[in-house]
């Protein structure tokens, strides 16, 4: 049941939607107490204040009331503005009432008819009274706790001043031309969780959203606990998309359910428009009473029906008994999906060390990158300038480093390598000028991950050396694009003016294929691709490339790589060339022309590098050169 205060195209939190950092369920309730609106008929007041985040005209309110006494009431709303010090102005936008009979806690609907429009950010007060009772018949109203945010609460008035209720949140549900407003939970349920007994939430994404974190509220666990409590995000139909470990079971007794348990996600989490997923909690190792969880839920639900966004399938409570899963479209979760957001730091050093997600912007960095262990970075149609502040590379020049246990990813928007109106770009600036030559370092350290796909790279690199701007021995972390990290993946991408378009050093299983590389010309020694020092089992393949002051490939001490269908042309030295037992390597459906050197160079105890259906041709030397 989700409690929404406008519908909108955007995925927003269910209770609170004017929190733009997170969606989902925002309301807590730890407890219920009972207001007595007794008194004096005419002066006893209860105000419902609250500041909407959506503009609308109101046509109807729902209150939660019953009757103490032996007769009837009539129960009266009037909807009015502020006073300026947070209390009503007395001056009806509209008003009405209806008459109140039973002796049970129900909902009732109240029709506000020629009632003006409410404008977004502007605090409104919902003023409760009665009239016309009988037997000495009076309402009782709820409130809950805690109090969610300033903007809404709960205030009495005997007729002279208005009295706040500390940490109070009303009960009610203002249906407007836009949507609806309202905390409407009227009772909580608690669930155990242990076992194959796993409690969430199931929901239909409204639009595409990319969430970093998650958090829970409402749980309770005690000492002993047999197991940690885990997070689980899913798809529909079951099938895992992240999980993690949400409380830790050494963490001790907490008997306040108020508090948000949160997790960042190990990467980001992207729920797509009309995909349903659910999040839940689980211990399979915990027993009773371990874990247990409120959910929030509507008593008496019919009425609510009518306003159309209760009682929905848009996300409900789910439940699973080792079975199967049950949704209760009546109750919701605590719970709260927080935004990836983005960082940089600007003039500072840019450390990410959870989740960060930056698209369709442009960065300029006046200082260095640095994506750390649990660090997940996206950019997506997004633009990175690392500024220098010197033309002359040397160690000042800065560097991006993805340290083991990061990862970044860089992409387009579309995902299609023919569209580059979309493509993401690193690059080095000159004092915030990108036209002017520089370079900056690029290092993906080893237990790092990187995903570079459909993009652009250029002025990476600017030596062949084992010294730089990162601090202690990282061989050749000057050289550009320099990976030493196992399956990553540098795909379909436009490389050029670097010292060296990619070098792989001790990482095996990466995929570099699709890209197109060219001025690669640094300097004399510039290489276009180099596999160094046991980079293994890679794959290189429909690779484009020309205009390198050195060799296209160079291979050293490195096996069991395979290049098929490059188009390997314009090196100012060989195309490809092997050496220091470059063994069992294999080259498949190249084209190889056009070089200043060999075509093929094999050297220095480098065996069954195998060669079929290649061209070959118009190599200033041999087409194919074998020196042991």
């Amino acid at each position: 049941m989700l409690l929404v205060a406008c519908i909108a195209a955007a995925p927003q939190d269910f209770f609170n939607p004017s929190n733009t950092t997170a969606w989902g369920n925002e309301h807590r309730i730890t407890s219920f107490t009972l207001f007595a609106v007794d008194g004096a008929a005419e002066k006893k007041k209860i105000d419902y204040f609250f500041t909407p985040d959506a503009s609308g005209t109101p046509y109807s309110a729902w209150l939660w009331a019953n009757r103490s006494g032996g007769g009837s009431f009539d129960l009266n709303v009037s909807l009015e503005g502020d006073d300026g010090s947070g209390f009503p102005n007395g001056v009806a936008l509209c008003s009405n009432g209806t008459t109140v009979a039973a002796a049970a806690f129900a909902w009732y609907n109240i029709s506000l008819p020629g009632c003006v429009a409410l404008t977004a950010g502007q605090k409104y007060h919902l003023v409760i009274n009665y009239s016309n009772a009988f037997l000495g018949s009076y309402p009782n109203l709820r409130y809950t706790t805690p109090d969610l945010s300033a903007g809404s609460g709960f205030a009495s008035t005997d007729g002279a001043v208005w009295t706040p209720v500390a940490n109070s949140e009303p009960i009610f549900v203002l249906e407007l031309d836009t949507g609806y407003y309202g905390p409407g939970y009227t009772a909580v349920h608690d669930n155990f969780v242990r076992g194959n007994n796993y409690v969430g939430e199931y929901f239909t994404a409204a639009e595409d959203a990319i969430f970093s974190s998650l958090n829970i509220s409402g749980i309770l666990y005690g000492i002993g606990l047999s197991d940690h409590l885990y997070y689980n995000v899913s798809y529909a139909n079951d099938t895992a998309i992240l999980s993690g470990k949400l409380i830790d079971s050494g963490i001790g007794v907490v008997s306040n359910r108020e508090t948000w348990h949160s997790a960042n996600f190990s990467r980001p989490f992207t729920a797509r428009a009309g995909e349903s997923y659910r999040v839940y909690i689980s211990s399979p190792g915990a027993g009773l009473p371990d874990y247990s969880i409120y959910s929030l839920n509507t008593t008496n639900a019919a009425p609510l029906d009518a306003a159309g966004n209760f009682n929905s399938t848009s996300a409900n409570l789910s439940l699973y008994n080792g079975a199967a899963w049950t949704e209760n479209g009546s109750a919701d979760l605590s719970f709260q999906l927080d935004y990836a957001e983005c960082y940089p730091a600007g003039a500072g050093a840019w450390i990410v060390d959870s989740v960060e997600y930056c698209e369709d912007q442009s960065i300029t960095l006046s200082a260095n990158l640095s994506v750390l262990s649990g660090g997940y970075l996206t950019l997506k149609n997004a633009t990175l300038y690392l500024n220098n502040p010197v033309a002359v590379p040397a160690n000042a020049s800065r560097n991006a480093t993805i340290y083991s246990g990061g990862t970044l990813v860089v992409r387009d928007n579309d995902n299609n390598p023919a569209t580059w109106n979309d493509a993401s770009l690193l690059t080095a600036a000159l004092s915030g000028n990108p036209d002017t030559l520089s370079y900056f370092v690029f290092n993906v350290e080893s237990g790092a991950f990187l995903e570079f796909k459909n993009s652009e790279l250029s002025q990476a690199g600017y030596a062949l050396s084992e010294t730089g701007p990162i601090v202690g021995f990282v061989p050749y972390q000057p050289a550009g694009l320099r990976i030493a990290s196992n399956w990553s993946n540098v795909t379909d991408n436009r490389i050029h003016d670097c010292f060296t378009g990619t070098l792989l050093y001790e990482a095996s299983h990466c995929n570099v294929s699709g890209n197109t590389y060219w001025n690669v010309d640094v300097d004399s020694s510039a290489v276009t691709i180099r596999v160094l020092n046991s980079s293994d089992h890679n794959e290189f393949s429909y690779n484009s490339m020309n205009q390198s002051n050195s060799y296209q490939f160079y291979v050293a001490n490195a096996s069991y790589n395979n290049f098929s269908r490059n188009t390997v042309w314009g090196a100012a030295s060989d195309g490809f060339h092997f050496k220091y037992q470059a063994n069992n390597n294999s080259l498949w459906y190249n084209n190889v022309s056009h070089n200043s050197g060999a075509g093929i160079q094999v050297r220095y105890n480098s065996d069954n590098v195998s060669i079929y259906w290649s061209n070959v041709s118009y190599n200033n030397d041999y087409g194919l050169r074998y020196t042991d």
